[in-house]
């Protein structure tokens, strides 16, 4: 109600705050893996995304799911610290 800067403002902080703590650990599990796998698949196929980069990220979790995820863990986990670098 009139305050969105201020909104996302805290949010951004709040998120900020919560990543300093630098707790994040890759997927404990082989289904973990699995998930994310699924998702991109799902994006290719029932949503029809065209882009270079998602099939990228498909061949490589056909050709070696344990390496490719691991690869795109730290691609996330690196955008997000990028992200809220500014705090």
């Amino acid at each position: 109600f009139g305050f969105k800067d201020e909104f996302l403002q805290s949010n951004a902080m709040t998120a900020s705050r919560i990543n300093s703590r630098n707790s994040s650990v890759f997927w404990e599990s082989e289904r973990n893996m699995d998930f994310v796998h699924a998702f991109l698949e799902r994006e290719k196929t029932v949503k029809s995304v065209q882009n270079p980069e998602l099939d990228k990220w498909i061949d490589l979790f056909r050709k070696d799911k344990k390496e490719a995820a691991l690869s795109y863990w730290y691609e996330i986990h690196k955008g997000a610290q990028e992200s809220l670098r500014e705090f």
